[in-house]
């Protein structure tokens, strides 16, 4: 923790990082959604939208800081982005397993967490958000690992600026934000000692956010399915 404290450099690009991340999804979040674009409705400008951010900021913080080698990247990141059709076939193989009466839908759909509907449109719109998420993810993690004193560090300083990037998610769904707030303590620590101390922790911990919107999911369509 002491590099982030002492750091400027890493300072700088930690607070590009977090507001880039907020500018992104707050516009999705006050603008998109408002005008009516929605995982549920006309989702390819919201997948067209996540899926420009994420490729626009990668190049963007690797212009503003150096980051650590990618192990295995030729063959790791199209494996990666393939895990997406099982992470599909998944969601839409649950969906006739785990019904929900149609006020439910409704109830989830008004709480604006829409992927656990588990339509067609939500799950790729989910899946596009995801890779937003994760490039933004292991651009960090990946920046901290170059600029670090100690790979502990990296883990230590990924967790809590994840922590406090999902904070203000109180905005939008109040207190069911702590869903997506509390496990981020545990995400954090997951996704950066993956990406930090093995070749395919990309993969490693893409994995693992697409399997917590699944467990979100399964949870979610549990308690309202009656």
């Amino acid at each position: 923790m002491k590099s982030l404290i002492t750091n400027r450099h890493i300072q700088r690009f930690v607070i590009v990082w977090l507001v880039y991340w907020l500018s992104v999804m707050g516009f999705k979040i006050f603008v998109l959604k408002p005008m009516g674009y929605t995982f549920n409705k006309d989702v390819e400008y919201v997948i067209s939208y996540f899926l420009f951010f994420a490729g626009f900021g990668f190049f963007l913080l690797r212009s503003i800081g150096q980051m650590a080698p990618l192990k295995n990247y030729s063959i790791q990141i199209p494996v990666t982005l393939l895990s997406g059709i099982i992470f599909a076939l998944i969601s839409l193989g649950m969906a006739p397993y785990l019904p929900i009466t149609p006020e439910s839908f409704l109830y989830i759909e008004k709480l604006g967490f829409l992927y656990p509907l588990l339509t067609t449109t939500t799950i790729i719109g989910k899946y596009s958000d995801i890779i937003f998420q994760q490039t933004l993810i292991v651009s960090l993690v990946l920046f901290l690992k170059k600029n670090c004193a100690r790979p502990r560090e990296v883990v230590e300083i990924f967790t809590l600026v994840f922590f406090i990037l999902h904070v203000p998610l109180f905005l939008e769904f109040g207190l069911m934000a702590l869903i997506f707030i509390i496990p981020s303590l545990f995400a954090g620590a997951i996704f950066s000692f993956l990406i930090t101390f093995y070749s395919w922790g990309v993969l490693g911990s893409m994995l693992v956010h697409q399997y917590y919107y699944i467990a979100m999911a399964i949870i979610l369509r549990l308690l309202f399915r009656n």
